[in-house]
């Protein structure tokens, strides 16, 4: 990438951080929430919070993930500058293309909508709703649990790509946990956390997840086919 490949793309991303930053702003208004509220609500500090709606910072997928449910709003909404999601418009093709993708996904996998709410945190009728609602794009914490019970992207699912694996560079890609927990420094009630102390973490989220989940896929994976 050469100097103004690289000018053009940093510029892009700032344009974007800006108008995202500016709708967090006016959902958190329209809620009624000052700034110092929603930052004590979300467990941010003022400056920080500024610095986002300013789009000085860009926001992380978990605080527009608070965000939008404190706001009362689809993060959806927040992506693509709709601040009230019951008098704004929706992008009709795209919810098409989602719910395409979500039915074709699910049904060629062989899996009923309620044994992909056993594989998600969605109800089945939560499920049946997206793929039957015309006017309604996923909350981006239900998109990423489909995904990843449907072994695509969320940005695919979503219908921002047409790669199945793949992500937008304009939109929030998931958090790497165990690189978070490497790179950052932590607090947990104010007391520092060290490196055993984040080796303990890891070994218990596996134990309470991603063992839990794997064993959730294969029943219901063998239960499938019996």
């Amino acid at each position: 990438m050469d100097r103004i490949q690289k000018n053009e793309k940093e510029s892009k991303i700032k344009e974007i951080n800006v108008q995202v930053g500016e709708r967090l702003r006016n959902a958190r208004k329209h809620a009624g929430f000052s700034q110092a509220e929603a930052g004590e609500e979300l467990g941010v500090n003022n400056v920080s919070l500024s610095n986002i709606e300013r789009g000085r910072t860009p926001i992380t997928v978990a605080l527009l993930i608070m965000a939008a449910e404190l706001y009362n709003v689809d993060v959806s909404s927040l992506l693509k500058g709709i601040k009230d999601k019951k008098t704004t418009d929706v992008d009709i093709s795209q919810v098409a293309l989602f719910q395409d993708r979500l039915i074709e996904l699910r049904t060629s996998a062989g899996i009923s909508r309620d044994q992909l709410a056993e594989m998600t945190s969605l109800t089945a009728e939560e499920i049946r709703e997206y793929e039957s609602t015309a006017d309604k794009l996923p909350k981006l914490q239900d998109l990423f649990d489909l995904a990843v019970a449907l072994d695509v992207s969320m940005h695919y699912l979503g219908g921002w790509i047409n790669d199945k694996e793949g992500y937008d560079e304009d939109l929030p890609k998931p958090i790497e946990l165990t690189e978070f927990l490497n790179e950052n420094m932590l607090l947990y009630e104010g007391v520092a956390m060290g490196k055993e102390d984040r080796e303990m973490i890891k070994k218990t989220l596996y134990l309470v997840f991603f063992e839990i989940k794997r064993k959730q896929k294969k029943e219901i994976l063998t239960n499938k086919y019996n």
